[in-house]
């Protein structure tokens, strides 16, 4: 899947009709084709008629996990724009969000960038996305719902 970004400041979207209801372990295989290096391309997950969460990369190496109101129109930023070395620039990148309650927590290219609470939102729906000005491919697709036993997450997030 090709998304290409039309005007500076527009997000270009598309999303699975399938909901989530529980808690998700979703990863996407980006490869950065051309563009505006400064400009998110990720995931949109937990959306709903109240919004929706979105992580995202620029091929500048950079990431960002922002929310985004029920107008979807203007991002709120979670986690700020931050660099980080895991982060392939200009490049192929394996996105990975997990979602425990309200632990988020975010992976690229099989290393831990972040861990947040917020549940803000609980949306069943999810999407991939490209910022303005830039194309983005995206491959390889996995959304699974994840169940928890006896209480303890099926997942525990490690750092490198």
């Amino acid at each position: 899947l090709y998304l290409t970004g039309s005007t500076s400041g527009s997000l270009t979207a598309m999303f699975a009709s399938t909901e989530f209801l529980g808690d998700i372990d979703m990863s996407v295989t980006t490869e950065w084709i051309e563009g505006a290096d400064n400009n998110a391309y990720g995931i949109l997950f937990r959306r709903d008629t109240g919004g929706q969460y979105g992580y995202g990369i620029a091929a500048n190496g950079a990431y960002i996990l922002s929310e985004w109101d029920e107008a979807f129109e203007t991002p709120t930023e979670i986690i700020e724009w931050t660099f980080h070395t895991s982060i392939n620039t200009n490049g192929t990148n394996v996105l990975r969000v997990v979602t425990q309650g309200a632990l988020i927590t975010l992976y690229v290219n099989s290393h831990l960038l972040a861990q947040v609470d917020d549940s803000s939102l609980d949306g069943a729906f999810m999407g991939l996305y490209v910022g303005a000005l830039q194309e983005v491919a995206f491959d390889d697709l996995i959304v699974t719902e994840l169940e928890e036993i006896q209480g303890e997450p099926l997942l525990k997030a490690t750092q490198d």
